[in-house]
């Protein structure tokens, strides 16, 4: 009985410390440097996702809101999301040769680079990339609660608002390819052509 209950208290205390050695941005992504990176980052069990950035890097800028967005609907996940500045951190630039920002690269638990993200650095985009290197789904129904909240806030509700409220059934294939809407902070609209069969996120993942 004691060996588990050591377990545990490790895991936790594991999970604390981890904690202490990073920054913790409200939407959930660690800000790493060099003095903790491996320790971020290589954590048993899970994956991270890496943002290398330059705070002066117009694309980085960009990028950091989809980003965040990403960390959101990965919530309590066994993925990771990580940001690091790289033109700052001299021992990480170094010794992982980085070179141009941003950079996205995808690692596991055992320190291994698995991939890097190439392409239009869209949350769609984005979630199909950890989808087919982890097989890891983001929390759809974060989605699906954020979409509801903001339809409830609407004193009326019109017909643009009964087809956004048809959304709460819709399959996971529908909120995938809806995501770009969600991350600017648009409605999520049902047009009546989101028939699993003929949705265009499982007619891209069939051709890859």
């Amino acid at each position: 009985m004691l060996l588990p209950i050591c377990a545990r208290v490790l895991a936790v205390l594991s999970f604390f410390l981890f904690c202490a050695t990073a920054q913790v941005l409200q939407s959930g992504v660690f800000e790493a440097d060099d003095s903790n990176f491996e320790d971020v980052v290589f954590q048993k069990g899970t994956y991270s996702f890496v943002n290398f950035y330059s705070p002066s890097c117009t694309h980085c800028q960009q990028l950091a809101p989809n980003f965040h967005h990403l960390a959101h609907i990965y919530k309590d996940s066994k993925l990771n999301f990580v940001q690091i500045n790289g033109l700052h951190n001299k021992r990480i630039r170094k010794q992982l040769k980085l070179i141009g920002f941003p950079l996205l690269r995808l690692y596991s638990s055992d320190g291994s680079h698995m991939a890097s993200f190439k392409g239009s650095r869209s949350v769609e985009n984005m979630v199909q990339f950890l989808i087919q290197n982890t097989g890891i789904y983001p929390d759809l129904s974060l989605i699906q609660k954020d979409q509801n909240e903001r339809i409830g806030q609407s004193d009326e509700i019109s017909s643009t608002n009964q087809k956004k409220l048809k959304t709460k059934d819709k399959p996971r294939g529908f909120y995938l390819n809806n995501l770009n809407n969600y991350a600017n902070g648009e409605d999520i609209v049902d047009e009546d052509s989101s028939d699993t069969e003929n949705d265009e996120y499982f007619k891209r993942m069939r051709e890859l």
